[in-house]
């Protein structure tokens, strides 16, 4: 450890860079902009759509490299949108799996990344659908088309299905075993709407995945990277990066994924990881 040099940072927004309020404390954005000014290349790694992580990229007040939204589908330039990398579905796997939904009744939101498009993703009429998803379609800032059947094209690169945690842990688990070839899923807290997800992307699509091939693209050594984050979607992240640090207040069993720890979200532990990394 005593050669490592933090070359990039990965950190995720809920729970880890937002307070339990869902803001972002004048502590963790100085530590950000400490870090951005020693040559740290500071990475946003977040389960949001990017329209709902650019408020937050607007807070942070940095000429940041990139964004990784849809944890890990999409990899976005933070001032412009412009699309990086995206990761989609198989079209055949995404047919079997518009099958399998359907055939529960399920009303899946598909957010696309289509620069032709007008909206950010679909949305089925009818099925059975959670009171949170009618409170989270007029609250989002994602443009979600209204549709009579799913589509094949754009080609979606997340689906997800709200509900209750009862109704989505034997859901997501009955689907991974079907899809389990084809598919990445995490059961996901979204606090800033109080609503449950289950989130689907295409096989092997992680926080991890984004950043490692960031670092291809940026010449850098995976071994001299740091992330910070707190629920599911970011173990991969904190097990593979140089050093992961996982949230006090990480959801249980996150922690064993992590070789160090780090304080709360309302204790600014984002600002104590960058401390520990620039060596302060």
């Amino acid at each position: 450890m005593n050669d490592w040099k933090c070359a990039l940072l990965g950190i995720d927004l809920d729970g880890t860079l937002l307070d339990s309020r869902g803001k972002l404390p004048d502590r963790n954005r100085e530590a950000l902009h400490r870090a951005h000014e020693r040559g740290v290349k500071v990475v946003v790694c977040t389960g949001r759509p990017f329209p709902e992580a650019r408020p937050i990229l607007e807070a942070i007040g940095l000429d940041l490299d990139a964004v990784v939204s849809c944890s890990g589908a999409l990899i976005s330039r933070p001032q412009t949108g412009e699309t990086i990398r995206r990761t989609e579905f198989e079209v055949a796997a995404l047919k079997a799996i518009r099958g399998w939904l359907s055939d529960r009744q399920l009303v899946p939101i598909w957010i696309v990344d289509d620069p032709q498009q007008q909206h950010d993703g679909f949305i089925v009429s009818g099925g059975r659908r959670h009171a949170a998803l009618e409170s989270w379609l007029r609250r989002t800032p994602c443009r979600i088309r209204p549709v009579d059947e799913w589509p094949l094209s754009p080609t979606p690169i997340r689906l997800a299905v709200i509900d209750e945690p009862p109704v989505l842990a034997p859901l997501a688990a009955a689907f991974e075993e079907r899809f389990r070839e084809h598919s990445t899923v995490n059961l996901l807290r979204a606090p800033q709407y109080e609503l449950s997800i289950m989130e689907v992307a295409a096989a092997k699509t992680s926080k991890w995945t984004a950043i490692e091939w960031l670092c291809g693209q940026w010449g850098l050594n995976p071994r001299h990277t740091a992330a910070v984050g707190d629920d599911v979607n970011d173990i991969d992240m904190l097990r593979y990066a140089g050093r992961g640090f996982a949230m006090a207040n990480a959801k249980p069993g996150v922690a064993n994924h992590a070789r160090e720890q780090t304080g709360t979200n309302d204790d600014c532990g984002v600002a104590e990881v960058v401390r520990r990394c620039l060596g302060e």
